[in-house]
Protein backbone atom coordinates (compact mmCIF):
# COMPACT_ATOMS: atom_id res chain seq x y z
CA UNK A 1 0.00 0.00 0.00
CA UNK A 2 2.84 2.47 0.68
CA UNK A 3 4.62 1.66 -2.72
CA UNK A 4 1.17 2.51 -4.55
CA UNK A 5 1.44 6.01 -2.40
CA UNK A 6 4.62 6.70 -3.54
CA UNK A 7 4.14 5.74 -7.24
CA UNK A 8 1.29 7.88 -7.46
CA UNK A 9 3.27 10.80 -5.64
CA UNK A 10 6.61 9.95 -8.29
CA UNK A 11 3.76 10.75 -11.00
CA UNK A 12 2.63 13.53 -9.43
CA UNK A 13 5.76 15.00 -9.36
CA UNK A 14 6.21 14.33 -12.95
CA UNK A 15 3.43 16.28 -13.77
CA UNK A 16 4.48 19.29 -11.94
CA UNK A 17 7.01 21.26 -13.37
CA UNK A 18 9.61 22.90 -10.73
CA UNK A 19 12.00 24.76 -12.35
CA UNK A 20 14.69 24.03 -9.37
CA UNK A 21 15.11 20.24 -9.37
CA UNK A 22 16.82 20.43 -6.47
CA UNK A 23 13.61 21.90 -4.95
CA UNK A 24 12.08 18.94 -6.55
CA UNK A 25 14.12 16.25 -5.02
CA UNK A 26 13.53 18.21 -1.53
CA UNK A 27 9.56 17.95 -2.49
CA UNK A 28 9.47 14.67 -3.59
CA UNK A 29 11.07 13.70 -0.52
CA UNK A 30 8.86 15.09 1.86
CA UNK A 31 5.82 13.96 0.47
CA UNK A 32 7.55 9.82 0.67
CA UNK A 33 8.28 10.60 3.60
CA UNK A 34 5.19 12.03 5.11
CA UNK A 35 3.49 8.74 3.24
CA UNK A 36 5.75 6.23 4.80
CA UNK A 37 5.39 8.30 8.93
CA UNK A 38 1.56 7.89 8.17
CA UNK A 39 2.04 4.25 7.53
CA UNK A 40 4.39 3.95 9.81
CA UNK A 41 1.95 5.03 12.82
CA UNK A 42 -0.75 3.00 11.28
CA UNK A 43 1.31 -0.13 11.13
CA UNK A 44 3.23 0.64 14.10
CA UNK A 45 6.74 0.69 12.17
CA UNK A 46 7.58 3.38 14.70
CA UNK A 47 7.29 0.98 17.86
CA UNK A 48 10.23 -0.84 15.84
CA UNK A 49 12.12 1.52 14.32
CA UNK A 50 12.95 5.22 15.36
CA UNK A 51 11.85 7.75 13.20
CA UNK A 52 15.18 9.12 12.23
CA UNK A 53 15.59 5.53 10.80
CA UNK A 54 12.67 5.54 8.75
CA UNK A 55 13.82 9.03 7.64
CA UNK A 56 17.21 7.57 6.45
CA UNK A 57 16.15 4.14 5.08
CA UNK A 58 13.35 6.75 2.65
CA UNK A 59 16.34 8.96 1.84
CA UNK A 60 18.71 6.23 0.73
CA UNK A 61 16.08 4.63 -1.18
CA UNK A 62 15.14 7.64 -2.77
CA UNK A 63 18.52 8.86 -3.94
CA UNK A 64 19.17 5.13 -5.30
CA UNK A 65 15.76 5.43 -7.54
CA UNK A 66 17.16 8.57 -8.62
CA UNK A 67 20.29 7.52 -9.70
CA UNK A 68 18.52 4.53 -11.38
CA UNK A 69 16.29 7.17 -13.05
CA UNK A 70 19.03 8.75 -14.37
CA UNK A 71 21.19 5.92 -15.36
CA UNK A 72 18.15 4.40 -17.25
CA UNK A 73 17.64 7.54 -18.96
CA UNK A 74 21.10 8.21 -19.55
CA UNK A 75 20.90 4.79 -21.59
CA UNK A 76 18.03 5.85 -23.31
CA UNK A 77 19.51 8.87 -24.63
CA UNK A 78 22.89 6.97 -25.95
CA UNK A 79 20.18 4.00 -27.75
CA UNK A 80 18.65 7.14 -29.47
CA UNK A 81 21.60 9.36 -29.97
CA UNK A 82 22.76 5.75 -31.52
CA UNK A 83 20.26 5.38 -34.04
CA UNK A 84 20.35 9.18 -34.92
CA UNK A 85 23.87 8.70 -36.02
CA UNK A 86 23.07 5.34 -38.22
CA UNK A 87 20.38 7.52 -39.77
CA UNK A 88 22.65 10.31 -41.09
Amino acid sequence: MASVVCEVIKHMMYKIDIANIYLGILLHYLLVLAAVLIFGYAFNWVNQLPVYVLAGMCGVVLILCCYLDISRVKADIDEINGLCEKRV
